[in-house]
């Protein structure tokens, strides 16, 4: 099956499970099942960043939190850098990251490309803020770990990029090997320490892009009735920091390791946020203090079941603010509560920067567009670069907040089992983390941004998936 073929194949089926007709749309909503896993494994190459090597058994279930806790919801990108570093520099002891990447901002990485880096004079002096402010947290005595990705793209002889340094500098620095991808996005201060304990968890990225340009959402949870869900998070981080390989690191010479270790304190400089238009939605932060309970779980593991169980029982409204719908389940779910009467209201990101991610969700809009929904997407460049944010209001009480799209590696169905790559069985699965609550302010500031984005957005609209049109939906920025 070659991938012009699938995408074809993908886009009649759709149009015909849009049908008013029963049987013929359970027929296509099959036939685009089988297509959507044929393509799986058309785009099936072993991406440069999965590291797998032993099967993931996926067993953790979700749990829920009892007692009072605080809950602050931001949004890049009005808050969403001063937020995170926030938390960074309120830690007493101890500082966790888990994120796709880490970028510089001036220049001494890139993205599936090498050899990278700059000389350590210069890596110092990064402007990307979270760099200096885990800097000086190491050389206030806090113990930092981090896991991310690794994308086989090594820093040049004697050059340095953000991670090496950091890891020279006493950082505890791990590549994901858990599952295929590290998408979580995610910072814990103290996590082990009930009264001090703080965690962040959003789909933002460690990229210029996605601090300053594009819209997305996070929430910061604190207080004593959070330690279940801080402890949840600390121990899959722990079991991936585990799993992990070190940071790889090349030899340097004294002079490096002179500028490395100097202990000297630098400024943490946040940046204002640009306007991005005369229309657009500034949240500002406003913490809620709340006893409302709160759900989480990780992707492998029971994400799948965590939103769709509540998905499929929505009684009159759900509100979608999401990148992008590639999940042909979920697509279908969508079509289906539409089809029961349930007031569906769908906002997606104007722009998708992977293609064959673009492509397969114009086959998801086409179906729901074909059954009668309305499909609004953000404003436009000018706007926010991505509409990068996961997020949505189940019957108008219930908001669910993920570091994952819906697509088959952020939620994956099916066996609990996932071997690595080479296995007849493998597939693509990325950790990630999916937030619940139910507590009316903090729902209220979700639609706020929600319902203010899809004012200024347009509609979208059928015009098939070509490379002509492919060439100028996206602009050339990574999100990593």
């Amino acid at each position: 099956l070659d991938m012009h073929s699938a995408f074809l194949a993908l886009s009649l089926l759709a149009a015909v499970a849009a049908s008013p007709s029963s049987d013929a749309s359970a027929f296509a909503a099959s036939g685009v099942q089988a297509v959507a896993d044929a393509l799986s494994v058309a785009g099936g190459d072993d991406p440069t960043y999965d590291h797998q090597s032993a099967t993931y058994n996926a067993d953790r279930k979700p749990v829920t939190t009892d007692g009072d806790l605080t809950v602050m919801p931001f949004f890049s990108p009005d808050n969403s850098l001063e937020t995170i570093v926030n938390v960074i520099l309120g830690a007493k002891a101890t500082v966790d990251v888990g994120t796709p990447g880490f970028s510089s901002w001036i220049g001494c990485t890139g993205f599936d490309t090498g050899p990278i880096g700059c000389p350590a004079a210069k890596m110092r002096n990064e402007t990307f803020p979270v760099f200096p402010a885990l800097l000086n947290a190491l050389h206030r005595g806090i113990k930092v770990r981090i896991v991310t990705n690794y994308y086989n793209t090594p820093a040049g002889p004697g050059l340095l990029e953000p991670l090496s340094f950091l890891r020279l500098a006493g950082a505890e620095v791990m590549y994901y090997t858990s599952t295929t991808f590290m998408h979580a996005k995610y910072v814990c201060a103290d996590c082990k320490d009930p009264s001090n304990a703080k965690a962040a968890v959003s789909s933002v990225n460690y990229s210029k892009t996605s601090l300053t340009k594009n819209r997305e959402a996070g929430v910061v949870v604190s207080g004593p009735g959070s330690s279940a869900a801080i402890g949840y998070w600390t121990g899959v981080f722990e079991a991936d920091l585990s799993a992990g390989k070190p940071w790889p690191l090349q030899q340097y010479n004294s002079s490096v390791m002179a500028v490395v270790t100097d202990p000297s304190i630098l400024p943490v400089v946040i940046p204002k946020p640009e306007p991005m238009c005369d229309t657009c939605y500034s949240p500002k932060l406003s913490p809620v203090k709340t006893s409302a309970s709160l759900s989480t779980t990780t992707s492998p593991d029971s994400a799948f079941d965590f939103i769709t169980t509540p998905l499929n029982a929505t009684k009159s409204s759900l509100e979608l603010m999401i990148y992008q719908i590639t999940d042909q389940t979920l697509c279908n779910i969508l079509q289906e509560l539409h089809q029961k009467g349930v007031n569906v209201t769908i906002l997606v990101s104007k722009y998708i920067y992977d293609d064959f991610d673009w492509k397969a969700a114009q086959v998801c809009y086409g179906q729901l567009h074909g059954a009668g929904l309305t499909i609004q997407r953000t404003y436009a460049s000018s706007y926010y670069m991505y509409s990068h944010q996961k997020f949505w209001i189940v019957d108008g009480e219930t908001l669910f907040m993920s570091t994952g799209n819906w697509s088959p590696s952020d939620y994956p169905s099916g066996s609990a089992v996932f071997p690595p790559y080479g296995s007849s069985s493998w597939r693509r699965a990325n950790r990630d983390f999916t937030v619940s609550i139910s507590d009316p302010d903090v729902v209220a500031q979700f639609r706020a941004v929600f319902d203010n984005d899809y004012a200024v957005g347009s509609q979208w609209q059928p015009s098939g998936v070509t490379a002509a049109l492919r060439a100028s939906a996206a602009p050339d920025v990574a999100l990593a």
